[in-house]
């Protein structure tokens, strides 16, 4: 009986904004390490950036390209959580800029809590040096979380906030 109160009391002290956090940092090296595998599975930026495109690797979320709810509900980001919704070129490097998202629920004897926090990064690297690739932060497109996270459960977190956990 001991244990189940003690964990009981630790369960109450996680916000769902912790363990949404705590998922989001948990899928960022998903995210990260498809984008070095991407770089290096192509001789130029030209080629890596026609098969991201195409939706021709290894990481199969497709292109988030979403113009409605319905559209986001069909895609693997309601699964996964993790979407890529832009990629480009810019000089000789190649970027991608991915939606992670993460989700928390806590439930204690005073009701339920239920958050949903959410991250857009930028990968920037070149075929070359893929271990190189470095990871920003970038705003998230407002059309994009409109329609991927409609009400008023989710929230943007930082970079900074998520490394820090």
């Amino acid at each position: 009986m001991g244990a189940s109160l003690l964990t009981g009391c630790v369960q109450f002290a996680t916000s769902a904004r912790s363990l949404a956090v705590a998922e989001v940092e948990s899928m960022l090296p998903y995210a990260e390490s498809y984008f070095g595998e991407v770089l290096a599975s192509f001789v130029d930026r030209d080629e890596a950036l026609a098969a991201i495109r195409a939706n021709e690797t290894e990481f199969r979320t497709a292109l988030l390209t979403a113009k409605t709810r319905d559209d986001v509900l069909r895609s693997d980001f309601d699964r996964t959580g993790v979407a890529l919704y832009a990629t480009g070129a810019d000089g000789d490097q190649l970027y991608t800029e991915v939606l992670v998202s993460g989700r928390g629920a806590t439930s204690d004897w005073t009701g339920q809590d239920y958050e949903i926090a959410y991250l857009c990064v930028r990968q920037l690297g070149t075929p070359a040096h893929p271990e190189n690739a470095a990871i920003e932060q970038v705003t998230c497109p407002e059309h994009l979380i409109t329609i991927t996270f409609p009400g008023s459960r989710s929230r943007d977190v930082s970079l900074d906030e998520v490394r820090s956990k």
